[in-house]
């Protein structure tokens, strides 16, 4: 069941309302929070917060409940705030438990209550990113995954901001233009609030209060010195004491904290707007807030711990866009996406490719070419998108892309045909959809070795053209089985891989997991694994946590435990892969289907035969959305999950997929075909066994 909250990320529930003149209460907080969840039995209420498991509920009641209720409110982690609504009964027995916020006896009193803690969720509700302090770990060639998040919202600030007001009127991004529209108004007027008030009202020093989760604490814990960005608009107050309310205290899960900004005159510029915003605030003049844009850094000055085990206190100091370490850093990322040299929304594709979030490229792409007019650019875009529709296993459209691409190429004049480097690129592209798609290996091979002459043959080679040609020359000899070229061209790739980037470069991860295929096929595991292990570790520290090559490293890891007998282990790392795999690419993508036979294996081979049902359900219905209704992949998924239904003693279910591969074989083999002899058997066996 998907969740529903407010508009405040919080969802209200009123209990057990009793009367007339509650009703209106409700239909009050309706207009005032958003909205209002209503149940009049505790059974109902109890089943429906279960399926809620992701959200942070605030609970209104308005008489005593059952012992049951109780203890389930108790232990129910999404139930977050209780209050008593209209009562004079201080013995409530609801008011012993530690969730329990207050009695308000009218509505009044009531909304301040809730207020309160939905400003609290929505304090807590803020992503923060990280950078170490110690400028010797970054240099301008590296790429680090830490620095990526960080970067993301930096980045994404600047080219939403620089986007022209009609860049994102079309068609299915509605609402993504309404929120960037939103972002650009307030931003500057954040810069228009900022510059009137500097002179007049400027405050040295502002406060937040909020709870954390208690491992994103200990990583500002451990970064001290280091910066801190944060990925929304940042709401902070000049009250202390409202601050202090709004931190809470600590819990097993969450520690209380309080941010004490320090704002330096000489630090501040309209690149990072702050100002007064309590005549405009929602909440009122009484919050004394003050509003930074989003994208705003801090330097972590000190962490310390108040007395009596009070919230902890983060000292920040607002810095800017001169300060050395995020100068640094910033340049290289704007190079890596070309900010600034290219449309600002093929810049957010670009950013959005490299973040792993291909879908979201894709409508970036599109969009891009409808604005770039050059037909050099366009081409660029087309080259790219192709790119993304290849990783998502959209193999026709990215081959579409590409020969549009060819074909603008060629009609070039001749003075601008000199870009023989993007020519090259558009080949390997080529090469790899006839490999993946085509299955025309040989062509693929032609494209390629075309792609390489062109390099080779130049004074200056684009060094990354040179490296993709032995790597995916090497990809095709090893579905030929011929591994030692294989492997031959994969170390001449590696080669040229270590030349021309950091060790840590995600593409060296790469050629490593390539590396690592070929070894594992000639059933040498102690290679393969070491190689999908250097590989596994570059991409954890150089890609976000959930990127879809992460999941690849860890489905070859599993193939090579499996391999040595470590099937729990296996199982452990396809978990890994299907986790980022379910978030990361649509619900009917091959990988998906191809890990689940994976996992139905191993857990036939652990005996965890429910789950490996589970498993093929889900493989089956990938295999009926995505393939042809003869191809037999279908007819052998009816087959197994009838076998494993009928062990499971299941005879009814495995009855009906019994039938189904009797009917599948019919009508695509034939009455007298074995395999539909077979099936037939199966099923009679089955209807015996019932």
């Amino acid at each position: 069941m998907p969740s529903r909250k407010s508009l405040e990320n919080a969802l209200v529930i009123w209990l057990h309302p009793t009367s007339d003149d509650i009703q209106q209460s409700i239909e009050q907080l309706h207009q005032t929070i958003g909205l209002v969840e209503v149940f009049n039995d505790e059974e109902s209420f109890i089943n429906h917060v279960v399926d809620l498991p992701d959200e942070r509920i605030l609970l209104i009641i308005t008489k005593d409940l059952s012992e049951l209720t109780i203890e389930l409110i108790r232990q129910l982690p999404q139930i977050d705030s209780i209050y008593l609504y209209n009562s004079k009964d201080q013995t409530n027995s609801i008011s012993s438990l530690r969730k329990f916020k207050g009695i308000a006896l009218n509505d009044e009193t009531l909304y301040q209550l809730l207020r309160s803690d939905i400003r609290r969720n929505e304090y807590d509700n803020v992503t923060f990113n990280l950078i170490t302090s110690d400028l010797s770990t970054f240099s301008n060639d590296q790429f680090n995954r830490q620095e990526a998040a960080f970067m993301y919202t930096q980045l994404l600030k600047d080219i939403l901001i620089e986007m022209k007001d009609d860049t994102l009127r079309t068609q299915n991004i509605e609402v993504l233009y309404k929120l960037r529209t939103f972002i650009r108004n307030l931003h500057f007027h954040l810069i228009e609030c900022y510059q009137q008030q500097k002179n007049n009202s400027f405050i040295s020093v502002v406060y937040r209060g909020q709870r954390m989760s208690n491992n994103e604490f200990e990583k500002i814990q451990n970064n001290k010195g280091g910066l801190l960005s944060v990925s929304n608009f940042f709401s902070t107050t000049e009250d202390q004491s409202l601050a202090m309310i709004y931190a809470g205290v600590t819990n097993e899960k969450e520690t209380a904290m309080v941010f004490e900004i320090s704002i330096e005159l000489s630090l501040t510029d309209q690149t990072n707007p702050f100002a007064n915003i309590q005549e405009f605030s929602t909440f009122g003049e009484a919050e004394k807030e003050w509003l930074f844009s989003f994208g705003s850094v801090f330097r972590i000055v000190d962490i310390k711990q108040s007395e009596n085990n009070q919230p902890w206190y983060i000292h920040l100091l607002l810095t800017n866009e001169f300060d050395q370490q995020l100068q640094m850093i910033t340049e290289h990322f704007r190079s890596d996406i070309s900010l600034g040299l290219l449309l600002p929304v093929h810049s957010l594709a670009k950013l959005s490719y490299k973040m792993g979030d291909y879908l979201l490229a894709i409508e970036f792409y599109r969009l891009a070419l409808k604005f770039e007019s050059a037909s050099r650019g366009q081409i660029m875009i087309l080259k790219e998108l192709g790119q993304t529709y290849e990783r998502l296993a959209l193999y026709e459209k990215a081959f579409d892309c590409f020969n549009i691409a060819l074909s603008m190429h060629e009609q070039l004049h001749e003075k601008q045909k000199n870009d023989y480097h993007r020519l090259a690129a558009i080949y390997i592209s080529l090469a790899t959809i006839c490999t993946n798609f085509k299955q025309d290996k040989k062509q693929s091979l032609d494209y390629l070795n075309e792609a390489l002459q062109i390099e080779l043959n130049l004074e200056q080679s684009n060094k990354e053209n040179v490296l993709n040609c032995y790597n995916d020359i090497g990809f095709i000899h090893f579905t030929e089985k011929e591994y030692d070229r294989s492997l031959l061209n994969y170390q001449k790739a590696l080669d040229v891989c270590m030349e021309i980037y950091p060790a840590t470069h995600p593409n060296i991860g790469v050629i490593h997991m390539n590396m690592g295929n070929a070894y594992q096929a000639q059933s040498c595991s102690k290679e393969a694994l070491e190689h999908m292990k250097k590989s596994l570790d570059i991409q954890l520290a150089s890609l976000p946590a959930d990127h879809p090559d992460i999941a690849k490293s860890f489905n070859n890891i599993s193939s090579i435990y499996n391999a040595l007998g470590r099937h729990k282990d296996a199982l452990n790392y396809c978990e890994n892969a299907l986790n980022i795999y379910l978030k990361r690419m649509p619900q009917n993508h091959p990988n998906l289907a191809i890990l689940y036979n994976n996992m139905i294996a191993l857990c036939d081979k652990l005996g965890q035969l429910d789950e490996s049902l589970d498993y093929r359900y889900k493989q089956l219905d990938i295999y009926e959305a995505t393939l042809q209704s003869d191809d037999t992949k279908i007819g052998i998924a009816y087959n197994t999950i009838a076998a494993t239904l009928s062990f499971l003693r299941r005879f009814d279910e495995a009855a009906d997929y019994a039938l189904k591969a009797v009917e599948f074989t019919t009508r695509v083999f034939g009455t007298n075909h074995p395999a539909t002899e077979t099936c037939a058997k199966n099923l009679e066996d089955i209807l015996n066994r019932s």
